[in-house]
């Protein structure tokens, strides 16, 4: 097979020989194994807080918008008017940042 004609060059070969055990598809495939299980390992914890903050934010802005609606459709309609004019204000608040109110008569 490949990987005993790929293991016998290793241990035949002047240079490679004192290191076959360290060469070829199988060393790779388990070196590369242990660095990927390794990298999961420390990056679960931080993976894990960040989706506890994410769900924490958005349980929080569920809890904002409130109650669902009942079944009236009136009631649907001025949530999502509400949604709506909230992601508006964020949108314009991100392009402009905050600014203090400026009455325009005070510009003349």
């Amino acid at each position: 097979s490949a990987l005993n004609s790929e293991r016998d060059f290793f241990i035949k070969h002047p240079q490679y020989s004192m290191i076959s055990h360290r060469c070829g598809s199988r060393f790779l495939a388990v070196r590369c194994n242990r660095l990927l299980t390794e990298h999961i390992r420390q990056s679960l914890p931080k993976l894990k807080q960040e989706i506890r903050q994410r769900l924490k934010t958005n349980e929080k802005e569920l809890y904002e918008l409130g109650e669902a609606p009942t079944g009236n459709l009136s009631d649907k309609r001025w949530m999502l008017y509400q949604v709506l004019a909230k992601f508006c204000d964020d949108y314009k608040a991100t392009i402009h940042g905050p600014k203090p109110h400026i009455s325009t008569n005070a510009l003349f």
